[in-house]
């Protein structure tokens, strides 16, 4: 079974394939590999982002095109808007921390969609929504 195969099928989360990769292309001493891990502990360590003080933490997340873990090219907002939408972006930061699961992965795609519509988004950051998954599920 190869290592695609072991994710496809659930047996293999995301951390168990970037240690995989690696130990078998020798990754263990990137930049990207310590930034991943070492971004993915603090987060870990905050207990909330409700509340302005992690705002750096949180502009990382939605705002910053490389932030550690995933680099998003043109597929941020601008900074006024960022500044604009950031009370929703600590709302659904919090949520993702809490209960990184499909039925919120759902409601963030929903609240995204409705801030489109009402024109505090600009357009849909789907990517955007996966890499804040991906922040907070490093072993899913």
């Amino acid at each position: 079974m190869t290592l695609v195969d072991s994710v496809e099928a659930g047996k293999l989360t995301i951390s168990e394939l970037i240690d995989a990769l690696a130990k078998d292309k020798n990754y263990s001493a990137s930049k990207w590999d310590q930034r991943y891990r070492e971004f993915t502990a603090l987060l870990q360590q905050t207990s909330t982002f409700a509340e302005p003080d992690t705002d750096d933490l949180v502009k990382r997340l939605w705002y910053e095109r490389d932030n550690g873990i995933a680099s998003i090219r043109q597929g941020v907002p601008s900074l006024a808007e960022y500044q604009q939408s950031l009370p929703l972006l600590r709302e659904l930061t919090e949520l993702v921390r809490q209960q990184p699961d499909e039925t919120t992965y759902q409601y963030v795609g929903s609240a995204l969609q409705q801030a489109k519509e009402t024109g505090e988004l600009k357009r849909m950051y789907w990517s955007l929504r996966n890499r804040v998954f991906a922040a907070f599920s490093p072993v899913k």
